[in-house]
């Protein structure tokens, strides 16, 4: 009976793991996610799914040049060499749309662990960060192949942020690490510029400490006795420096987008910045009160960024270090969003459901500031507040996820009734233009076009009609 007795109790303590909990909530939403592309996407590009196409189909003359070439204010060249990949090898948009729910599936679970890591053992509030990056109010990116130019970005940030988590100064491995992650941000978008920029210096400090010197005037970097190395010290040092190298390559023939709208005005950007912070918890929230969300969430971040530097200034010198890069990239997550406010609030819409993912940036790191510095009870209160306040909104965020979902549809189901009953190219990028790619009726003709010649499904069989134009750049 004793043994029996202690079987089931042993069960039960795997079961209530949380690790196994976390796991499973990740598995839970990956599934969610790969349901909606298995249910409800298409192989049909949407928007800039098409300036793919080109290179796809070995159209692209100057492969080089496109990969550099701008969208918008955003110079893309790693996601389009992977998104361009993915394609080649699968002919297919829901490639993108895979590969970017398993790139957030994995940054969950990796900040997931280093919360563990930095706490000493895993809880079951480590769950908010799955919960913060999967939930299906993300649908526009998780479910829009070409989105993964955000997915890409918001992963090397949020790993990034599992290297600041790490107690102690880096090692080589970890500041190889560190410096790839930076060098790679601004050859990820504009969004990248901004984090490489502002987290480099973290890294410069670990440099100084590998070098031999853990301090600087009055403030002591790291405890006395770290070790110095010389190699390793340069190698961060260069790792710090190569971003603002890559920043300054970015701008070199830079061009201003001649779409962009003006910038906000002070009622406009407001409003922006409300809807913005609101949607660190999801586009969900717009159902209630933004207003609310958004105060809740500024002031879950701000208090979080004030731990962090209050360790950075008066902590103990071990923690100097980590509690810096905390706050940097706390003051970062909070910079692109004001950024993001006034470039894009005196937009007629409202904020794209897209810009939620760059939301949680902050949020996030605001939550190892809580876990890391706050009094024990005060912290895991509010990040266990936190991660049950995701949990309540999650069916807020699946119902706006399908208002995204339902538009999709139904554009793609015109799409398709068109091709099945032997639309002809012209006549289809004609009648689906608006929907498909609304600024370049005769780019999409060339580009289905070119779909069709090279076999790709579902455009194989549809009939080409006259010749298309080439497209325009």
């Amino acid at each position: 009976m004793k043994t029996a007795a202690a079987g089931r109790n042993g069960l039960l303590t795997r079961l209530l793991d949380p690790r196994l909990g976390i796991a499973g909530a990740t598995l839970l939403l990956l599934a969610m996610a790969f349901t909606s592309v298995a249910m409800w996407g298409r192989n049909i590009g949407l928007a800039e799914d098409w300036f793919m196409v080109p290179a796809m189909t070995g159209n692209e003359p100057d492969l080089a040049a496109w990969l550099w070439s701008q969208n918008n204010e955003h110079r893309l060249p790693v996601q389009r060499l992977i998104y361009l990949g993915l394609l080649r090898l699968t002919g297919d948009f829901r490639s993108g749309m895979v590969f970017s729910q398993l790139l957030l599936a994995g940054l969950g679970l990796a900040l997931a662990w280093a919360a563990a890591r930095a706490r000493g053992r895993p809880r079951w509030r480590d769950a908010v960060f799955p919960l913060a990056l999967l939930h299906l109010g993300h649908w526009e990116n998780l479910v829009w192949g070409w989105q993964i130019q955000f997915v890409w970005s918001t992963v090397l940030a949020g790993c990034v942020l599992v290297l600041v988590a790490r107690k102690g100064v880096l090692g080589l491995r970890a500041g190889l690490a560190a410096s790839l992650l930076l060098a790679l941000l601004p050859l990820s978008g504009a969004n990248g510029i901004v984090v490489a920029a502002a987290m480099a210096p973290w890294l410069a400090a670990h440099a100084i400490v590998r070098l031999g010197r853990s301090q600087i005037g009055p403030l002591r970097l790291a405890p006395a006795g770290v070790p110095a190395d010389r190699r390793i010290g340069l190698v961060l040092l260069a790792g710090a420096i190569l971003p603002y190298a890559l920043i300054g390559v970015y701008f070199i023939g830079y061009a201003q987008p001649g779409w962009t709208p003006p910038m906000a005005s002070p009622q406009e950007f407001l409003a922006a910045a409300e809807t913005y912070f609101a949607y660190a918890l999801g586009p969900g929230t717009r159902r209630f009160s933004l207003l609310l969300f958004a105060l809740a969430v500024i002031g879950f971040i701000a208090l979080g960024g004030l731990l962090a530097l209050r360790a950075a200034l008066a902590g103990r010198p071990e923690e100097r270090l980590r509690a810096s890069g905390l706050v940097l990239f706390i003051g970062v997550g909070v910079a692109l969003g004001l950024a993001v406010a006034l470039a894009r609030g005196g937009y007629a819409q409202r904020m794209p459901d897209r810009y939620a993912l760059f939301a949680t940036l902050p949020l996030l790191g605001a939550a190892f500031a809580w876990e890391i510095y706050a009094p024990r009870r005060f912290g895991r209160f509010a990040v266990s507040a936190l991660a049950i306040g995701l949990v309540l909104l999650l069916h807020a965020n699946i119902r706006t996820g399908f208002d995204w979902r339902n538009f999709y549809v139904r554009g793609m189901t015109a799409v398709e009734a068109d091709i099945a009953a032997g639309v002809p190219i012209p006549e289809l990028a004609a009648r689906h233009h608006p929907f498909l790619m609304h600024w370049d009726e005769d780019g999409l003709r060339a580009r289905m076009q070119m779909l069709h010649e090279a076999g790709i499904r579902p455009f194989d069989t549809v009939q080409p009609g006259d010749l298309a134009p080439e497209p325009s750049r």
